[in-house]
């Protein structure tokens, strides 16, 4: 879920690769505490079915939104890094991102 609040490439892989552990460890807790009702196999299938949910989430919500949400003070940068998010092999995009963030002030 990190990389993708932080818009890096490859991103779904590594959510969707978690969903399936998930639903994994979501079996095996559910058919452990079915028949015995170990408090731990309960408590691993309510963990594991929140970070689900949450994964869930954040698959399901497109990097342009996340981008724009994280520096919605600053457009003109918003939409230079959904461009070169969305044209990763553009070298004039990343040169416009870095551009911009040199010309900004810093900020403390």
């Amino acid at each position: 879920m990190l990389f993708r609040l932080l818009a890096w490439q490859g991103s779904t892989v590594e959510i969707v690769a978690g969903l399936v552990l998930g639903a994994g460890v979501q079996l095996w807790a559910f058919v452990a505490g079915r028949g015995s009702g170990q408090p731990v196999a309960t408590s691993v299938f309510r963990r594991t079915a929140l970070l689900m949910a949450i994964g869930g989430i954040v698959l399901l919500t497109p990097v342009s939104s996340i981008i724009r949400w994280f520096h919605r003070d600053d457009t003109a940068l918003a939409e230079k890094m959904v461009y070169q998010h969305e044209h990763p092999d553009d070298p004039a995009a990343a040169q416009a991102v870095r551009q911009h963030l040199q010309a900004k002030p810093e900020q403390l």
